[in-house]
């Protein structure tokens, strides 16, 4: 029995190791991606979407990955909150494209996309305002 926990104890251990690898790594290739967009115009240069492994620190800090399993983990205090479901940062994200959106990064799910939008993309609240707007 000690065997077999002990065993669980070193696959988290490496679990927590190679995400932490992979966070660093996406880490350092955002930093490259705005080092050259530095001088972009727009919204700063910022990406359209947010990859899964950008976002695994965040994920490993609170508990929450991609499948949405729960690890046990603390939960940084400080960690930002995103999109309609107020959750920190996991999984492909995409930006609402409305330079005044309250919430600014949302979950594909939480807003039913599977994939990359083409073009511009709005947040439902943005989008209901953006319509009200033109009908008038």
């Amino acid at each position: 029995m000690h065997v077999q926990q002990l065993d669980q104890c070193m696959k988290k251990s490496e679990e927590i190791r190679k995400e932490k690898e992979a966070a660093a790594a996406a880490l350092e290739l955002e930093n490259s991606e705005k080092a050259g967009k530095a001088g972009e115009g727009g919204r700063g240069g910022r990406k359209k979407t947010r990859l899964a492994t950008a976002a695994s620190t965040a994920a490993t800090s609170t508990g929450v990955t991609s499948s949405n399993m729960d690890l046990d983990l603390p939960v940084d205090p400080n960690e930002p909150t995103y999109c309609v479901c107020n959750q920190v940062s996991y999984g492909e994200m995409v930006a609402c494209d409305n330079n005044e959106c309250k919430i600014e990064w949302f979950h594909f799910g939480c807003v039913g996309l599977k994939e990359q939008p083409k073009g511009k993309w709005y947040c439902p609240d943005c989008a209901t305002v953006k319509k009200s707007r033109k009908g008038r």
